[in-house]
């Protein structure tokens, strides 16, 4: 396969002017063209990043399917694209991946002509090269390639039938799942087979050359690797099994479709679907071997239950046929109710039973369970569940029938709510001196307030935690300090103090006054969304509170439903405390140690360890912060201009600025002095500041911690002076 470059570049290696998609600069295979987008126009914004910067366009032709790799050389955070449309509209891929050197390859790319836009990324501009890489067009596999060519590394298409070239598309039709074989591919994927006949084949798809093999094989399963994994683990493959009697009779068991295929040549693949029917098919918690099954697992406290409804819409059905017993663990979160309705259900058994989850004791306690029918469907309501245990409902057939069963299960935990989950029931706080203890819980409590501190930083409503509301009087001006504090690792949240307007909960909760902490009343967010707040965190200290009626909202930290955190719900203290003068200074400011700063040329560092943190957040900046921190001293006798850099422990992040004046408590931040993420290559959640202080002059470095990220481990700052 050949490639020839299209534009207007020209000369050894060297790109000449601006690239546009009109006119672009030619790339030819296998040299390197250099380039530079300082003040180029700025015409694209990468898919794969954000910002406008300079940017320039090459291009490269495909006479015939090839494969191509696009590299890109540079020492600043560039990004790069692939279009190939006559007017650059259509993006194939772009890269963003470092904050160096970018590459992207495909294995088998259509004859063409193909433009290249080298970008920066939010407004970083500067020198590179471009390089292309054409050769012969590859074999492209399928979805599970390379991953499935060995039985130890089978797909698990689990026990249901399963005809892939016609699957739920999720939109109410139907999509093959394209599958394939390159020469010399073999594909392995794993059946859960529960007993009777087993109908597997594999097809050729219409339209493609060659041909396809499916044999059937018992596979061997390491029951005790499979417990401690994340999936079945597959040790050994049996010989072949004839198809015709498997599709009579085969015994329960684990089995390997073994698929090879003849007639795959250079970049051309052999398509093929496949597809199997079982007499008994199971569901997701079942399993052939005993110890597997869901019948075993659910009296397994290793392995998590069911704690959150499950409504008809999320489409949970067990199967059951051939004398299966299906179960299902539930682990409340608090006291309340739990009712479970089954559907299609005339033939089933089911029984109750409980586990205490304190002792782990493996002995099943038989649970009353008052059965109703309602629409049909048969409900049975387990009352008084309480969080120390694990309810177990188990379901098996009146007769054992060949076929199989599928039976539709609702889920509705009826929780009891805690007793201020609403403001009209706020609890009292008593304020004193002497710092007062309040016990309280956010489990199974609603979100009835949008909070300033919490909510705000939610990304989504599922990420949102319940709020639980205090009442809080104050017969004079008060220097207030309130503190949450989560009792286990379930819990971690702000707390923000708002008054009333006349003493009761309003209507609408918007109406409640945030106070700042000044004492002052707050807005909450200025007219562009942003926050405009300084009254609620961890803990807040509020000064000259007039005299009056509040409410204190405490709310769960948000989730981060993307990354599979969930919202923060568990029980917490409470403690409030009034200061008759002023408040103690800040914990991390009566714990600041100097750094004696490095002469020209060198470094010096320090390392932090989990115990130097604050165990309180105090502080927080322009760029974020919010979490516990660290502060350093630093005094200067000359000018002198340094970086500094904040190296990361598994678990935080950190976020570094710079405070100036004579004492920490009075310091003010440095305008353009503060870091959250570094731009250095490795960086990741590291952070960086090059800085210039001035002469004679009193610096605190504050070391905090983004949001409410506790450092879990040592730290260490290093500081370089110019």
């Amino acid at each position: 396969a050949e490639g020839e470059g299209e534009g207007e570049g020209e000369g050894e290696g060297e790109g000449e002017g601006e690239g546009t998609c009109a006119a672009p600069i030619a790339l030819t295979s296998g040299r390197a063209v250099s380039g530079d987008t300082t003040g180029l126009a700025s015409d694209f914004v990468p898919g794969c990043s954000e910002g406008a910067a300079g940017d320039t366009v090459y291009s490269f032709t495909l006479t015939e399917a090839s494969s191509v790799v696009v590299s890109l050389t540079t020492e600043i955070d560039l990004a790069v694209m692939l279009f190939d449309a006559v007017a650059c509209t259509e993006e194939l891929d772009c890269v963003d991946e470092s904050y160096k050197s970018e590459e992207f390859s495909f294995p088998n790319l259509a004859a063409g002509t193909y433009f290249v836009v080298v970008d920066g990324v939010d407004g970083l501009e500067g020198a590179f090269e471009i390089k292309v890489d054409i050769g012969e067009a590859q074999c492209v596999g399928d979805r599970f390639d390379p991953g499935n060519e060995t039985f130890a590394t089978s797909i698990l298409a689990g026990g249901e039938n399963l005809d892939t070239a016609a699957l739920d598309d999720g939109e109410g039709g139907t999509a093959a799942l394209p599958l394939n074989l390159c020469a010399d591919d073999i594909d392995y994927f794993l059946i859960t087979h529960l007993g009777g006949g087993l109908d597997a084949r594999a097809v050729l798809d219409a339209g493609s050359a060659g041909s396809v093999n499916v044999e059937l094989r018992l596979a061997t399963v390491d029951v005790a690797a499979s417990l401690l994994g994340e999936g079945t683990e597959v040790t050994a493959e049996g010989p072949a099994i004839t198809l015709a009697t498997a599709a009579t009779d085969l015994a329960p068991g684990y089995y390997l479709l073994r698929v090879t295929g003849e007639g795959a040549t250079g970049p051309n693949a052999v398509n093929y679907s496949f597809s199997f029917a079982h007499a008994c098919e199971a569901d997701a918690g079942d399993s052939p071997i005993a110890a597997l099954d869901d019948a075993a697992l659910a009296a397994n406290l290793d392995f998590g239950g069911i704690s959150a409804d499950v409504g008809a819409d999320a489409g949970a059905v067990g199967l059951i046929c051939l004398g299966n017993a299906d179960a299902y663990a539930f682990d409340p979160i608090t006291a309340g109710d739990l009712v479970v309705s089954f559907s299609n259900a005339a033939n089933l058994a089911v029984a109750v039973t409980s586990l205490d989850k304190v002792t782990a004791a493996a002995v099943e306690v038989p649970v009353v369970a008052v059965e109703t029918a309602v629409a049909g469907a048969r409900v049975f309501t387990i009352a008084g569940v309480v969080e120390t245990n694990r309810y177990i409902v188990r379901v098996t057939e009146l007769v054992a029938s060949p076929t199989t069963t599928a039976y539709p299960i609702t889920v509705d935990f009826q929780y009891v709510p805690p007793t201020n989950d609403t403001c009209a029931t706020a609890e009292t706080v008593v304020v004193s001196e002497t710092a007062v203890v309040s016990a309280g819980t956010n489990v199974a409590g609603d979100d009835s307030m949008a909070g300033l501190c919490g909510d705000r930083f939610a990304f989504s409503a599922e990420d949102i935690a319940p709020d639980v509301f205090f009442a809080v009087n104050l017969p004079a001006v008060t220097n207030l300090e309130m503190r949450v504090t989560g009792i286990d690792r379930r819990f971690s949240g702000s707390v923000t103090l708002y008054r009333t307007v006349d003493g009761t909960c309003p209507a609408d909760l918007a109406d409640l006054v945030p106070i700042q902490a000044d004492g002052t009343d707050g807005t909450g967010f200025d007219v562009d969304g942003e926050a405009d707040f300084s009254g609620c965190g961890e803990r807040i200290r509020l000064s000259n509170v007039p005299a009056g009626d509040y409410i204190a909202l405490v709310e769960g930290d948000p989730g981060l439903s993307f990354l599979g955190v969930q919202p923060a719900i568990g029980e917490f203290t409470l403690t409030t405390t009034a200061f008759p003068g002023v408040f103690p200074d800040a914990e991390a400011c009566t714990d600041a140690t100097e750094i004696v700063l490095p002469a020209a040329g060198a470094a010096v560092s320090r390392e932090i360890a989990f115990a130097d943190f604050s165990a309180f957040s105090e502080f927080t900046s322009a760029c974020g912060g919010g979490g516990r921190e660290r502060i350093f001293a630093l005094n200067t006798t000359n000018a002198v201009t340094v970086t500094i850099d904040a190296t990361v422990s598994e678990g935080l992040d950190t976020v570094i600025y710079l405070l100036e004046g004579a004492t920490c408590v009075a310091a003010v931040e440095v305008e353009d002095a503060c870091n959250d993420d570094s731009d250095a290559p490795t960086a990741g959640r590291e952070s960086r500041l090059e800085v210039e202080l001035a002469a004679n002059s009193s610096y605190f470095l504050v070391v905090d911690t983004f949001g409410s990220l506790e450092p879990t481990a040592a730290s260490t700052v290093t500081i370089t002076a110019q």
